[in-house]
């Protein structure tokens, strides 16, 4: 097992990927640590994502204005968009500590059809050895 330290944003990234994983059949081994790391990513998403939604709209209350009070809803004012994207920025790059994870091995996994693109968004939790 080891500890993985990602970004929010490569998190984001692999929700996809991780839909394509759970359809996906594999022998018990493969299904567990795989299951596990799931579980742990999933716990870590939405921990940091209930910050990173906090945060921008904390951001949106101070950089913006009020357009639709019903849906409450902002637009960031002109002269604060430098500032809002540099604050997105940072916060999509902030990194996540998956501890104690085993990472998935890709001859564990050869056996399902899935596209480059969802291995790519996977590659932080894989592991290329046999």
């Amino acid at each position: 097992m080891t500890d993985i330290s990602i970004k929010i944003s490569e998190l984001l990234e692999m929700n996809e990927s991780f839909v394509a994983l759970e359809k996906a059949t594999f022998p018990a081994k493969t299904s567990y640590w795989i299951g596990k790391l799931l579980s742990k990513v999933t716990a870590a998403t939405n921990e940091h994502l209930k910050i990173f939604n906090n945060t921008r709209n904390d951001m949106l209350k101070n950089l913006g204005d009020l357009v639709d009070e019903k849906e409450m809803r902002y637009t960031v004012r002109p002269e604060n968009i430098e500032e809002w994207n540099k604050g997105i920025t940072n916060m999509l790059d902030d990194p996540v500590l998956l501890a104690g994870v085993m990472k998935i091995k890709l001859n564990e996994i050869e056996g399902i059809e899935v596209k480059p693109s969802t291995l790519i968004a996977l590659d932080p939790i894989l592991d290329e050895e046999e």
